[in-house]
């Protein structure tokens, strides 16, 4: 069959088999040897399978054609894969270098921004240390482009005297010593040098033997250095400001243990440095103890303060501070710190001042006080006193006797609460201005009483009042007589102003423990409430109030009578009740030495009434024609005879003419010759005649004069009648 190419197509194919056969008729007769089929169906069978074997055999040769296509396709294909395969392994290589190419481009890019955009300043350097790159940070560093640097040596950036130095300390680096960095001066276009924190690396080969270039990158630390340096200069004067600063300085941890201290906290509490950093807190503070002081050494690490406490010594004593904390955070812990100021002497100071304040304060009251007193308690009787005087001088009134009797009485009681408090106003100005004499001396309590009692009596009489005297034994004190004796009297008068008419005041004296003994004067008068008795010796205390007969009253004796009982080394009381009457008490020492008290011998009232005096010479030295005459009615009923003298000079006179003159009542005041230059003429000539000097102002100092002068006494200005008596009476005794 021919190999001829045929078309593939079915129908095609089919129309050539049928074409064959009717050429080949044999050949069918020969494949189907059937006899059971008529000859139509037997030919039409065979005609079918001939057409069929032709279209087999047609496919077969199709076949055939298509496969000896296949494999010159296929040859063609293998021979077209083998270049492909040539191409693509071409390709990876090439991708390769691509990659290769890119990535050294992306590394040259990221290197470039790297040197371009890094802060810090980046150079590179060949075998030789010359400069192949220069980033712009190293630009701005050293004040060069990179331009002018290119391929000049590295030592051109160092200054000329540190050029060696630098580079044996860069070559260290280079040649394996470990080094993380190193710090380099880098020398300025001008002329300036900064700091230069130094980080250097090799880059070698691939082979790892052969050195190909040098990159470094430095860290401008210039600021930094010189803040050090700031800091390091700050510490050392902080250092020699803390060592040599008065204050206390010293630091706590949070428990109170010292962590550090200066010299002069040791010193402040005697302490040696390494004995102070053994020590806690709660070794020297005096104000806080346990937790709580640990507590405010915390509190005040937060909230910083300024206080005053006071410092236990290491010798015991203890001393005032002001101490001004705060927490200071050190090696990230938080400790106190604190400065510590000796204010002892200050604290002194203060108080110094304080008292002077309240002292000051204390004589502004007086002094107000004292104007009161004089505006109102002195000039209202005198005015008073002046105006009955007045109209019992003018006969036109005419007054019965009964009625001028009673006027005359009441001037008497005006005038002797008005003497009463001239006379306290008198001492309380020498006891605040301290002129008031204190001699402490033995006295027997019986006799100091009943001198007072008989000049109080008068006033008593008047009101009816019985003045009763009870001294337990022989008591003696050790006081200052005019003190005492001035407290003895205040008290009595207080009593008698308020107790009603017919009323009683008892006055004691009994032995009280702590070799004291107590004197107390008891009325049974309208006594004082609650508020009275607390203000009652307060200066600046307004408890003025009237006394049974209406008598006036400022507070100012029981004032006195504190300021004298306190100075002779007592105290004073008092117990009152409204309508039951008061009882004052006052303790002053006791003479110890004269031992247990015996029976007393005398009397208050035998006392008062033993010593009558008589027959006495007495001159009177007084240029006030007054007083003159109110002496001579005093001494009159023991006088026996009485001589005048208007001044110095005739007191001279008289008494050089009359030796026998027992009694001078001398005036200081007069004129031609006071009273001291005529009693010390008088001694000149006559050195037992009594001189008792009168005058209404007697300080201290004038004491001494008198006494200088030759004057055995003083009495002050105006004259009380008992007061007086006694007074010669003590004399004339001796």
């Amino acid at each position: 069959m021919s190999k001829e190419k045929r078309s593939t197509n079915p129908s095609l194919l089919r129309s050539y088999a049928e074409e064959m056969l009717l050429k080949n008729p044999g050949e069918s007769q020969a494949l189907f040897p059937f006899t059971s089929f008529s000859e139509s169906d037997l030919l039409k069978l065979v005609h079918e399978l001939d057409v069929h074997k032709i279209e087999l055999e047609m496919k077969l040769d199709e076949t055939e054609r298509i496969t000896a296509e296949l494999m010159i396709s296929n040859t063609e294909l293998a021979f077209q894969n083998e270049e492909k395969s040539k191409l693509a392994e071409e390709l990876v290589i090439a991708n390769k270098e691509i990659v290769v190419q890119a990535e050294l481009i992306l590394a040259n890019s990221y290197l470039e921004n790297m040197l371009s955009h890094a802060n810090g300043p980046i150079i590179i350097l060949d075998t030789k240390f010359c400069i192949t790159r220069f980033n712009p940070a190293f630009e701005f560093l050293t004040g060069r482009s990179e331009a002018e640097v290119l391929g000049k040596h590295l030592a051109t950036l160092f200054p000329p005297a540190l050029v060696v130095d630098s580079m044996v300390n860069i070559l260290k680096t280079l040649n394996g010593e470990r080094w993380d960095a190193i710090e380099l001066e880098i020398l300025h276009l001008d002329g300036s040098v900064r700091t230069v924190l130094w980080y250097s690396s090799t880059l070698y080969t691939p082979d790892g033997l052969t050195q190909i270039a040098t990159i470094a990158q430095g860290q401008d630390i210039t600021d930094r250095k010189n803040l050090e340096a700031d800091n390091a200069t700050m510490a050392t004067r902080y250092q020699t400001m803390v060592q040599t600063s008065t204050d206390g300085i010293h630091i706590l941890d949070k428990n109170g243990n010292v962590i550090e201290c200066n010299e002069a906290f040791c010193n402040m509490l005697g302490y040696t440095h390494e004995e102070i950093l053994n020590l806690n807190v709660a070794d020297w503070d005096e104000q806080w103890k346990g937790e709580e002081l640990i507590k405010r050494v915390n509190d005040l690490m937060i909230h910083p303060a300024v206080f005053e406490t006071r410092q236990r010594c290491k010798d015991g004593s203890s001393v005032d501070v002001e101490i001004n904390a705060s927490g200071i955070l050190l090696d990230g812990s938080q400790y106190q710190y604190a400065a510590s100021r000796n204010i002892t002497d200050r604290k002194l100071a203060d108080n110094e001042i304080l008292q002077i304040n309240e002292e000051l304060q204390k004589i502004n009251s007086e002094k107000d006080k004292f104007f009161s007193i004089i505006a109102h308690d002195l000039r209202g009787p005198l005015g008073n006193f002046m105006g009955m005087t007045e109209m019992l001088t003018d006969e036109s009134y005419n007054f019965p006797e009964s009625e001028r009797k009673k006027m005359i009485e009441g001037l008497s009681h005006s005038a002797r609460n008005t003497f009463t408090l001239l006379e306290n106003l008198l001492e309380w100005a020498q006891m605040v201005q301290g002129l008031t004499e204190f001699k402490p001396q033995k006295l027997e309590l019986t006799q100091a009483i009943a001198e007072c009692i008989s000049t109080l009596e008068e006033s008593a009489k008047v009101k009816r009042i019985e003045l009763l005297a009870q001294i337990d034994g022989e008591q003696f004190v050790i006081a200052d007589k005019n003190m005492l004796q001035s407290v003895i009297r205040n008290l009595i008068s207080n009593a008698v102003k308020f107790t009603p008419n017919g009323g009683k005041v008892n006055i004691s004296a009994e032995s009280s423990a702590n070799h004291m003994v107590m004197i107390s004067v008891k009325d049974n008068g309208i006594g004082m409430t609650r508020e009275i008795l607390s203000n009652l010796f307060h200066i600046d205390a307004d408890i003025k109030r009237p006394g049974t007969n209406n008598e006036k009253s400022t507070g100012l004796g029981l004032l006195l009578c504190k300021e004298f009982v306190e100075k002779l080394g007592g105290k004073i009381t008092v117990e009152s009740e409204p309508n039951k009457g008061t009882v004052f008490s006052f303790y002053i020492p006791a003479n110890v030495k004269e031992g247990k008290a015996v029976a007393t011998k005398k009397t208050v009232s035998e006392v008062i009434h033993e010593d009558k005096i008589g027959n006495l010479n007495i001159l009177i030295a007084e240029d006030d024609e007054i007083s003159m005459k109110l002496f001579s009615l005093y001494v009159g009923e023991f006088s026996k005879k009485v001589y005048f003298a208007k001044n110095g000079d005739e007191a001279i006179r008289i008494c050089h003419e009359n030796r026998d003159i027992d009694l001078v009542l001398m005036d200081i005041e007069m004129p031609l010759l006071d009273g001291y230059e005529a009693s010390r003429r008088i001694r000149e000539f006559n050195k037992t005649v009594i001189i008792i000097a009168q005058t209404a102002f007697f300080f201290a100092r004038n004491k001494e004069k008198a006494l200088a002068a030759g004057i055995n006494d003083y009495i002050m200005k105006p004259i009380r009648k008992p007061a007086f008596i006694e007074l010669i009476k003590k004399h004339i005794r001796r």
